[in-house]
């Protein structure tokens, strides 16, 4: 009996619902562009979560890196190479491999996170410790020293006797606004000694066979990157630097003169020469090693690390600072027994940030905002010499900032960085 017949209610007839061939396309359509933007979306989330994984695995690497160089400027061992795990994790280290630059250490330090390692290269000096941590080491030889004219001694001071006293220099009586008031020690029988661990390769930088010549690096252009091999070159006779610049891991020997114009631009290299000559306006970095002399004209400015060391034989050697130069690092002397008298002059109105040190003679009428360490003072005027004088000076090592790396001059001392190397701001001691 069908549904329409007698007796049964009236039932609508249910109609199927059929999809053409245009309405299937558009549903698989609709279901691909779906799938499609869920693909895309995972995938942009593979690739940022990579991304991310990668710089944190970076960051954390230069962080170790950070890490180990500051355990190692404190660690007791240091060698030429040094490694160590962090953290107590096998997947975070750090390492350093070490070289002499001069008065200073090159490293090239290395951080490890996972499967990412970064690397950079510092440049390390060492934290003032013992008579290189006073304001002034003036050996005994049982002449008191004298402050005459507007002078200044602060700080911790090594004296002959343990005093001094004031005095008159060509009618000029002491002027200062106040003697100093900080702990004076006696210096009797005590001597600063400095230890160089890499001195003999720094005196074999002198070496030459004698054939006069002249050689110029006018209008040179070279950045030598401080992971390379050192860029060096050795010439018998005189060298001019003009019109050039020339900055990282570079170093020049000239048998005679080295002479530096104002317009040359160095930075960070190293200089061997009987002769140093620098030219007044000259501005840079620089580390100067000479066997005879070093002079500096009026308003030379050498940055934070810069050297003046004079390497003398037996016939001695004199260090120049005219007027109104500024000098960040150190200047002095290393001479063995045999050698010369040795005498170091530094102008008025000159300032040195860091270590004077290692000569006979002082002739000092300038600021020094650190540590002075010499034989004697010498005060050379028109009307005669006076000896352990000094008229006009200043000397205070509590004027140098905290943090300041000084050169490898101490047997077993702390490190501290200087600052990152191929990078154009360093750390800022000024």
């Amino acid at each position: 009996m069908s549904a329409n017949s007698p007796g049964y209610p009236d039932v609508k007839r249910i109609k199927t619902l059929r999809l053409y061939g245009g309405s299937m396309a558009y549903v698989l359509m609709i279901s691909l562009m779906v799938s499609g933007l869920f693909s895309a979306f995972w995938l942009m989330q593979s690739h940022q979560q990579q991304f991310l994984s990668k710089v944190l695995g970076e960051e954390r690497a230069y962080a170790n890196l950070i890490s180990g160089l500051n355990l190692f400027c404190i660690s007791e061992k240091k060698g030429d190479s040094w490694r160590t795990a962090l953290f107590e994790s096998p997947s975070d280290s750090a390492a350093m491999v070490l070289e002499p630059w001069g008065l200073y250490r090159l490293a090239i330090c290395s951080g490890r996170s996972g499967q990412q390692r970064v690397q950079k290269m510092a440049l390390l000096g060492q934290a003032p410790g013992g008579y290189f941590a006073k304001s002034l080491f003036l050996a005994d030889h049982r002449q008191p020293l004298c402050l005459a004219g507007d002078s200044h001694l602060g700080g911790e001071l090594f004296l002959p006797g343990g005093n001094f006293k004031t005095a008159s220099v060509l009618g000029k009586g002491f002027t200062g606004k106040k003697l100093p008031r900080g702990p004076v020690y006696n210096s009797f029988l005590k001597k600063a000694e400095t230890h160089i661990p890499n001195l003999h390769s720094l005196q074999k930088a002198f070496s030459f066979s004698q054939k006069p010549a002249v050689y110029s690096l006018r209008d040179w252009r070279l950045r030598q990157p401080w992971d390379n091999q050192a860029f060096e070159q050795q010439l018998d006779g005189k060298l001019l630097i003009e019109a050039c610049e020339i900055s990282g891991k570079c170093s020049f020997a000239a048998s005679e003169n080295i002479e530096i114009s104002a317009d040359a631009k160095l930075d960070m290299v190293q200089l061997f020469a009987k002769h140093i000559y620098i030219k007044s306006g000259f501005h840079g970095r620089i580390q100067a090693f000479a066997s005879q002399s070093i002079r500096l004209d009026s308003g030379v400015i050498l940055n934070y690390p810069s050297v003046l060391m004079l390497m003398p034989g037996k016939e001695g050697g004199e260090i120049s600072l005219g007027k109104s130069c500024e000098i960040v690092g150190g200047i002095g002397v290393e001479s063995p027994p045999e050698a010369g008298s040795t005498l170091v002059k530094i102008d008025e109105g000159s300032h040195v940030q860091g270590h004077v040190w290692g000569m006979d003679k002082l002739d000092l009428r300038a600021r020094i905002s650190g540590c002075v360490i010499t034989e004697n003072f010498i005060l050379q005027t028109a009307g005669g010499h006076f000896h352990n004088h000094l008229r006009d000076a200043s000397i205070d090592f509590r004027e140098l900032p905290a943090g300041f790396a000084m050169p490898f001059l101490q047997r077993d001392a702390a490190l501290r960085p200087v600052g990152w190397l191929g990078e154009e701001r360093m750390t800022n001691n000024e």
